[in-house]
């Protein structure tokens, strides 16, 4: 997996969430990145994908007895260890600045301890609950510019 590839397409993809002019999903832009992980994770992971940028885990966590979660991405190695992470919207808590696209855990880690999903996002069973997310990659890849008449790759839809 190219890294330095992982993350420009990582911010391509914020840009393009942000810059559609109209929304698939929930209509939350003007409070982004707050209530954004999961929808931006799932997309991310798609554009990734697409890229042939390597195979990323869809990370759903809570802190211990709250029922709020954060979602974020994971680049394991092949032991298993996080080698890099994607949190484009750890920024919607307060004490951070930006999101982080970098090496180890996400600092969200360290607060959302209580892991509720690890795996793939098309394997998340809340996706039965919010199929825009479907819609929403499928928006934001197609924002990107990654569907064309040279790229065959059909849109997503729910299993």
């Amino acid at each position: 997996m190219e890294w330095e590839a992982a993350q420009w397409t990582a911010q391509e993809a914020v840009d393009a969430m942000l810059s559609m002019p109209y929304e698939p999903s929930r209509n939350f832009k003007t409070i982004w990145p707050s209530m954004w992980c999961e929808f931006a994770s799932i997309a991310i992971a798609e554009a990734l994908r697409v890229r042939a940028l390597g195979d990323w885990t869809f990370v759903q966590a809570g802190r211990p007895g709250e029922a709020s979660g954060h979602a974020w991405l994971e680049y394991p190695s092949d032991s298993g260890k996080v080698e890099y992470s994607i949190d484009a919207t750890l920024h919607q808590f307060a004490r951070y600045d930006e999101p982080y696209f970098g090496p180890g855990r996400t600092p969200a880690a360290a607060e959302f301890t209580t892991t509720n999903f690890k795996g793939a996002w098309r394997d998340w069973p809340a996706l039965s609950f919010q199929p825009l997310c479907y819609a929403f990659a499928d928006a934001t890849l197609r924002q990107m510019g990654e569907f064309n008449q040279q790229n065959s790759t059909p849109r997503l839809e729910p299993p």
